[in-house]
């Protein structure tokens, strides 16, 4: 017996005695309360229609929750695991897109074909001025990485690569920077300098295109595209050793931290954890005569090809079913690459230029699976799906015409409700197993007797695919030995699909999402998120209390904002106009109409102490004591209070309260610059945009 979890335990009974109750408290003309009456029947008719509600209510489960979410936009993501793939190897390296690899038993795939003579790195070197620094030995070994250029703003800089052999027309190359665990993350177009990159052509240094950079400016990792006007020659330097050379000048200096760059892979692709067993390709017929199939194809692969007019496709050649064929699959110039040719004089026909081709490459173990079954031509029908770890799945609906197969390809929907009547659309219920078409008002019914075949097959563990680095070891699909692989970084992004309860939880959140900067924590949340930036602290300052220390009339629609940026290299580091700048394009989206934002950088007011003190034991340990806790009463640069005063008597009093310290006899504070000013009383009072550090101790000890 199915248990019913009870949510509500209202019962008819229940309700109906209640409604009953109430009667006098809001007629008193009704005085028959007996079942005879039509008013009991009512009130007795919607209790139970409420108790039955209530039933289905108690009985809704993971499948009605979601959609219900459904409804609200709201739809479970999944995503397969992905990283980058380092191959080396001698001489040329030729594997194609969906070649796989593995990580123990699971199955990564490459997003794309690599045809590309094999290279390595040999040397890497900063250049800063004079001074030629050599990286190689440290630079992505053992995991530690080398910090490149320099942080000064006026001197020139250079990073030189060294590839073993000669690199020509378009390069591309993976370098494995980290960001700076400070850093905020960022998008594609954010960057903190400009770099020209150039090659050595064995005369001297030419210009070459960047075509990509992933790693904006070396800040993460990611590729380098470059497209070099000719190739480039031997380098013959007294310092840089034999090779073929790559450089980037620093023209446009404003990093914050120096870029940290671990290897440099010229020989890396994308891969993605999937395994596919059959996969559909569309083309378009140019009329050149040889269509070249960009995937890594199998000896064991099936081949069908089919040629598409108007909303079909007509299979012209079919290894399964060793139909006449009307067209040629050969070998094509690699061992994993095919090829199709179309021959009007051999094969008595040939597609006109703009025509769809399809493709289907498919595992010749998965033939006898393939299809699903075959339509009864009702509505909403439904077709069991026996296949493990699915991701990724496309129909052909297949029927006789002439004697020849002819496919209409259906694709997936999330959301069928949503479908238009005649879209060519299912849904795929991953928790039952089973494909589910339309009803002819939300997506097309098929027709009766329709073959159906799963022409599209890709498996995926999604986020059990987020493997370690180096855990992608070997290929599957070429010859051990001839080439080796791995991954430089762990594989990410697999996430498996969400639960109605995370995705109740993202309605929580984006109720609660921040879309206007309303309160001061709203406005220390967004600045200290800026995007790229590295920061320390924020504060918002009230205008009185701004004019209160530096004149002018108190505005209540201005806010002020004191910032500190993160350094390691200025303990107190000033708030570059770059840093201004973006703060100010990320608050602007959140900014009221009415209300007017200033960006102030924070002030440094430096404290000097002095004063004279007895200790139980005039010991270095003992004068530690004494000026660390001067330090944690003084300087406001680590706790990041703004405008923080420095009160004489606290700071007396947790000097006397130390076990060390018999008395102090006397204490005095000064501070330097005009971020502070001094009262009658002793006490330092911080301007509001102001943070205090410790510049001087000078204590007599008795």
């Amino acid at each position: 017996m199915l248990h019913v979890p009870i949510l509500d335990d209202l019962g008819y009974e229940t309700l109906f005695a209640r409604a009953r109750g109430q009667i006098p408290t809001h007629t008193a003309e009704w005085t028959d309360f007996n079942e005879h009456d039509p008013g009991i029947t009512v009130l007795q008719t919607f209790a139970w229609l409420a108790d039955t509600l209530n039933y289905y209510i108690d009985a809704t489960g993971e499948a009605h929750r979601c959609q219900y979410l459904n409804l609200l936009g709201l739809r479970p993501r999944q995503a397969a695991a992905r990283c980058n793939i380092a191959i080396t190897g001698q001489g040329e390296i030729s594997l194609g897109r969906g070649a796989r690899l593995a990580a123990g038993d699971t199955v990564f795939e490459l997003a794309h074909s690599c045809r590309e003579p094999a290279n390595s790195v040999i040397a890497l070197f900063c250049e800063t001025g004079e001074t030629m620094v050599d990286l190689t030995p440290f630079a992505g070994v053992d995991g530690e990485l080398a910090t490149v250029f320099t942080m000064d703003r006026q001197a020139p800089s250079a990073l030189y690569i060294g590839f073993s052999g000669a690199c020509g027309g378009r390069v591309r190359f993976y370098a494995d920077a980290r960001p700076h665990p400070r850093r905020n993350p960022f998008d594609d177009g954010f960057t903190l300098s400009r770099l020209r990159w150039e090659y050595y052509d064995g005369a001297g240094w030419q210009a070459a295109e960047l075509l990509e950079d992933e790693t904006c400016g070396l800040l993460r990792g990611g590729f380098i595209g470059l497209e070099l006007g000719g190739g480039t020659g031997p380098l013959a330097h007294p310092t840089l050793p034999a090779g073929h050379y790559l450089r980037a000048v620093l023209e446009e200096n404003a990093y914050d931290a120096l870029p940290r760059l671990g290897h440099i892979y010229p020989n890396c692709v994308p891969a993605v954890q999937t395994d596919t067993i059959s996969q559909a390709l569309e083309y378009t017929w140019d009329g050149s005569g040889e269509l070249a199939l960009d995937c890594h194809v199998r000896q064991r692969d099936v081949i069908r090809v089919a040629v598409g007019d108007g909303e079909a496709y007509t299979l012209w050649f079919d290894e399964a079913a060793g139909c006449a064929p009307l067209c040629e699959v050969a070998l094509g110039a690699s061992p994993w690459q095919r090829v199709i040719r179309f021959d009007r004089e051999r094969f008595g026909a040939e597609p006109r230029p703009g025509q769809q081709i399809l493709v289907t490459v498919t595992d010749s173990a998965f033939l006898e699976k393939q299809q699903l079954g075959i339509t009864k031509g009702y509505a909403c029908e439904q077709l069991e799906v026996d296949l493990e770890e699915l991701c990724e799945l496309r129909l052909a609906l297949a029927e006789e015409r002439a004697g020849r197969a002819v496919w209409q390809l259906w694709s997936p929907c999330d959301n069928l409700a949503g479908a238009a009547w005649d879209a060519r659309v299912f849904r795929y219920d991953k928790a039952g197993g089973r494909v589910i078409f339309g009803d002819g008002l939300a997506g097309l019914q098929p027709p009766a007797g329709r073959r159906v075949l799963a022409v599209t097959v890709k498996a995926s563990r999604l986020g059990e695919g987020n493997v370690r680095a180096g855990q992608v070891d070997r290929l599957l699909d070429e010859a051990p030995g001839i080439l080796r692989v791995h991954n430089p970084a762990p594989a990410s992004g697999g996430r498996r699909p969400q639960t109605a309860e995370e995705l109740e939880r993202e309605i929580g959140e984006k109720l609660a999402g921040r879309t206007r900067a309303v309160t001061e924590q709203d406005y220390r949340d967004i600045v200290l998120g800026t995007p790229g930036l590295m920061l320390d602290a924020a504060a918002v300052i009230s205008s009185r209390e701004y004019c209160r220390f530096y004149g002018g009339t108190p505005r209540p629609n201005l806010v002020l904002l004191a910032v500190k940026p993160y350094s390691e290299h200025e303990p107190r580091p000033p708030l570059s106009e770059m840093y201004s700048r973006r703060i100010r394009e990320n608050l602007e989206p959140y900014r009221l109409l009415t209300t007017d934002v200033r960006i102030l950088p924070a002030r440094y007011a430096g404290i000097e102490v002095a004063g004279r003190m007895k200790l139980t034991d005039d010991s270095p340990a003992n004068r530690a004591r004494v000026e660390e806790t001067l330090r944690e009463q003084v300087e406001s640069t680590g706790t990041k209070r703004f405008g923080a005063g420095i009160v004489y008597g606290r700071v007396f009093s947790r000097l006397e309260l130390l076990d060390c310290v018999v008395r102090v006899e006397q204490l005095a504070f000064s501070c330097m610059g005009d971020a502070a000013v001094k009262s009658g009383q002793g006490d330092i009072d911080l301007h509001p945009d102001a943070l205090a550090y410790l510049s001087g101790i000078h204590i007599e000890y008795v």
